[in-house]
């Protein structure tokens, strides 16, 4: 993790441990405070990643594979 940790900025929290949503969340809030306090233009855009993607479940996967030979 050293390695990964050296590459990525520490504003970068995305599949890093002890880095949550509420982190996210409080640093998207301070920007656009700033942004705002300042009269910057600003855009935002979220996306549901789980929501724009199938989920599927991967017991399932795993047996449709190993019963039709795809292992």
């Amino acid at each position: 993790m050293e390695i990964q940790d050296s590459r990525m900025r520490p504003n970068q929290a995305g599949f890093r441990p002890r880095r949550g949503r509420a982190d996210q969340i409080f640093t998207s809030r301070r920007v656009l405070e700033h942004r705002f306090r300042y009269l910057q233009p600003t855009v935002t855009c979220f996306i549901d990643f789980a929501a724009a993607f199938d989920s599927i479940d991967g017991a399932a996967l795993w047996s449709h594979s190993v019963n039709n030979n795809q292992e």
